[in-house]
């Protein structure tokens, strides 16, 4: 199945999209923070509750941050070399435990660290029911994207984004770049997490509600979500929560070569 989303609805993001372009190459200290540049990555570790099937229940977050090259034509990680796009990786990984299963997602987000553009997105969810998946990738002034969503009568899904504001998946290390210089009252137009078990391109806007110092609050359609960040100039997430009482609260924080922490003992650094 094949279908394009190039509706006027995207033509009134064009300002928006221009706005945040802007904010993103004029405001490079995230993205380019020599701290990126020794080698290791910001690992996060989080726990809180997480809302399935009418309950909050007990949930895991890992968040790894670090910086990668990608091919520029192919959107995957290689080897150091001049032609090489230099990137931001945010992994997010989520362990929800629900009776007897367990829900196990993921959610790659890449973005340029020139200008903070989304390059790409892979997500997958998985449990005992099945599992779904979804990519998204920049081609050209938009986005191709495949969905395949085992619990939806349209199972795998092709289409053409020609315009966005955001990706929610993105949102995390937007916030963390332009958090300086963002204001009260500006509405970012997302499409919804990948990371379900039941991706679909979906809409909504989002409008900030208040800021104080590193703490943010964004107003959804249905609910807010609070963002507490770090004070210093990496901003890591803290804390986050939302008006549905669901929470996270980071218990640990390292910088670390993580690929070659996989021998017996090692996960003693988790604790």
């Amino acid at each position: 199945m094949k279908y394009t989303l190039t509706s006027t609805y995207f033509s009134s993001l064009l300002l928006g999209l221009y706005l945040a372009t802007v904010a993103n190459l004029a405001h490079a200290g995230w993205l380019d923070h020599e701290k990126w540049d020794e080698g290791l990555a910001e690992v996060c570790l989080y726990e809180g509750k997480q809302m399935k099937y009418g309950k909050l229940r007990s949930t895991s977050v890992d968040l790894i941050t670090v910086r990668e090259q990608f091919n520029p034509s192919k959107l995957v990680k290689t080897d150091p070399k001049p032609e090489a796009l230099p990137v931001m990786k945010q992994n997010l990984i989520r362990r929800t435990r629900t009776g007897v299963y367990e829900y196990l997602q993921m959610g790659s987000s890449f973005v340029d660290r020139r200008s903070g553009q989304l390059l790409k997105i892979s997500s997958t969810s998985a449990e005992w029911c099945g599992n779904s998946h979804a990519t998204i990738t920049l081609n050209g002034d938009g986005y191709d994207c495949r969905i395949a969503n085992y619990f939806n009568d349209q199972g795998i899904v092709d289409a053409r984004i020609d315009r966005v504001d955001l990706f929610e998946d993105q949102l995390l290390m937007h916030l963390r770049q332009n958090l300086p210089t963002l204001n009260v009252g500006q509405k970012f137009n997302l499409i919804k997490t990948l990371v379900t078990n039941k991706p679909v391109l979906a809409y909504e806007t989002v409008v900030i509600e208040a800021i104080k110092g590193s703490k943010l609050t964004l107003a959804f359609p249905a609910h807010t979500e609070t963002f507490e960040f770090d004070s210093d100039e990496l901003r890591a997430l803290k804390k986050w929560s939302n008006s549905n009482g669901e929470y996270l609260k980071r218990r640990k924080k390292m910088f670390s070569d993580y690929w070659n922490k996989n021998t017996s003992g090692d996960e003693r650094l988790l604790r």
